[in-house]
Formats: C-alpha cells, sequence, structure tokens
C-alpha cells in the first residue's frame, strides 16, 4: 500500500497561476470593487454573500474579505478568528506562489485513488466544519 507523497517538480511557467483561477479572482475581485462603490454611493451594506442575502445565513467563505483586511493590516490572528480555512488555504498560497516563482518549483500530489477519495472527503469535512465555526462565531 502506497501513501499519499508530495512531491516539489521543476517547472517553466512564466505565468505561475492557471488561467481560470486568474479570471476567477478577476472576476470577484471587480464584483466585489463594483459592490463597494456602489455601497459608498448608497451608504449601505453591499451584499457580497449570494446565500447570506438569500437565507440570512452565512456561507462557508463568510469573513474572508474582513480576514483579507486584517491581513494586511497586520493582524493575523483576528484574520484567522474570521475565517480560519480561508486564512490557512492563503498562508498555504502564498508560500506555494513563493516557491514557484523564487524557485520555479511547484507541488505535486501523488496518491491512489482511493487516496484521492479519502482526501475530498477531508477536505469536506474541514470546509463543514469551518462553515459550523463561521455560523457560530463569525455570524
Amino acid at each position: 500500500m502506497s501513501a499519499v507523497r508530495l512531491r516539489l517538480f521543476k517547472t517553466r511557467c512564466a505565468w505561475p497561476f492557471p488561467v481560470w483561477a486568474t479570471a476567477v479572482v478577476a472576476v470577484w475581485l471587480g464584483l466585489a470593487g463594483v459592490a463597494t462603490w456602489l455601497s459608498a454611493r448608497s451608504h449601505a451594506e453591499p451584499p457580497l454573500c449570494p446565500l447570506r442575502w438569500a437565507t440570512g445565513l452565512p456561507c462557508p467563505f463568510c469573513g474572508t474579505g474582513r480576514a483579507g483586511v486584517c491581513l494586511l493590516e497586520g493582524r493575523p490572528l483576528d484574520a484567522w478568528r474570521f475565517n480560519p480555512l480561508a486564512c490557512t488555504c492563503a498562508l498555504a498560497a502564498v508560500v506555494l506562489l513563493f516557491a514557484r516563482v523564487v524557485f520555479r518549483r511547484g507541488l505535486r500530489i501523488e496518491r491512489t485513488p482511493r487516496e484521492g477519495r479519502i482526501l475530498w472527503l477531508a477536505a469536506l469535512a474541514l470546509l463543514l466544519l469551518n462553515w459550523f465555526y463561521v455560523i457560530a462565531y463569525v455570524g
């Protein structure tokens, strides 16, 4: 039986981000910018979360924007309190991006199909735990 292995590999990619990820981030930032601009003009809170707007419940990612602001202000513990999973993923993304840009190294996860299913289930469990945390403490 093999175990999940993390392996560094050399990359020649000039642009370190997948195009689809870049497009998603660009669209989200654009929509957030428009919502912020409209809220400043109307003096109302922008409904950035469609789930919260529709149901009143926060989504698993609610608090990520406030966490980002806290990180930019140099308050990492406050950021982590707003959304621990988002902050942990952001830290991992920064480390991986740094390794890719500076050292031209990427990270590959080698796994069997069974291990892949287990990893997906673990990720889903983390997402649900984070969602319960956000509902209970961030609201």
